[in-house]
């Protein structure tokens, strides 16, 4: 299986797990669909919607 390439470049500002790129290309009903998605997971991020702080777990 050939490796994925990965987007290093995949951050947003502040920081909060995303999807590079967040709009993937438009796919057709019934043909085959094939797209690189690079999913970016901060070390520590704010969340907004509960007003928490998460850390990474070692």
């Amino acid at each position: 299986m050939p490796r994925l390439p990965i987007d290093f470049g995949c951050t947003v500002a502040p920081a909060y797990p995303t999807l590079c790129p967040l709009q993937p290309a438009d796919a057709t009903s019934g043909q085959p669909y094939s797209a690189d998605i690079t999913f970016w997971m901060p070390v520590n991020f704010d969340d907004p919607g509960t007003a928490s702080m998460w850390t990474s777990c070692k």
